[in-house]
């Protein structure tokens, strides 16, 4: 198939279910590395008490009380997360009606209301798939996802191919 003169267009909105679902798939990669690093940190911060303090706690209760403290941390973290993220949202999607997207081999465009945005595919670090999102990862740090309800099945294989393009020509590139 020749891809240098395809497009592919398609629009949607994003509702309050494609937040949640990408706001947890984003939270479980920073969770990731966060629970054992708090976990670490509780841990010899316990230890350094109990030298100084004396007290006659076992390493197995020490790890006991890290691990425990840091799922504390992280639960508190995710829901104010969680919390924030949502409300700026909803607040979003008051603004924001319909977008329209064009992908072709070179660039996306985004098109929402009058303004449009044209990034080439070399403006992303990164663009990942899961089985609900396209999820591009920009160079300024910020993460466009794009729900796959959006694309008809006839053009999900097009878009795929795009996407695995770029991946491929940033790997010959490096």
């Amino acid at each position: 198939m020749d891809f240098t003169t395809k497009t592919v267009e398609f629009s949607g909105k994003m509702e309050l279910t494609d937040f949640k679902q990408l706001f947890f798939h984003q939270i479980l990669l920073k969770i990731l590395w966060l629970l054992p690093l708090y976990a670490i940190i509780i841990a010899v911060l316990l230890y350094i008490v109990k030298i100084f303090l004396y007290f006659n706690i076992s390493i197995l209760v020490l790890a006991i009380l890290s691990l425990a403290t840091s799922l504390i941390f992280v639960a508190v973290y995710v829901y104010l997360n969680y919390k924030n993220s949502k409300k700026q949202f909803m607040e979003d999607l008051k603004i924001i009606k319909e977008q329209k997207y064009i992908i072709t081999s070179d660039k996306i465009s985004i098109i929402s209301g009058t303004k449009q945005i044209d990034m080439s595919y070399n403006d992303f670090k990164s663009i990942k798939e899961n089985k609900k999102f396209f999820i591009l990862n920009h160079r300024s740090k910020v993460t466009i996802a794009i729900p796959k309800r959006y694309i008809a099945p006839e053009d999900l294989a097009s878009v795929r191919a795009f996407f695995l393009n770029k991946k491929s020509s940033d790997n010959a590139g490096r």
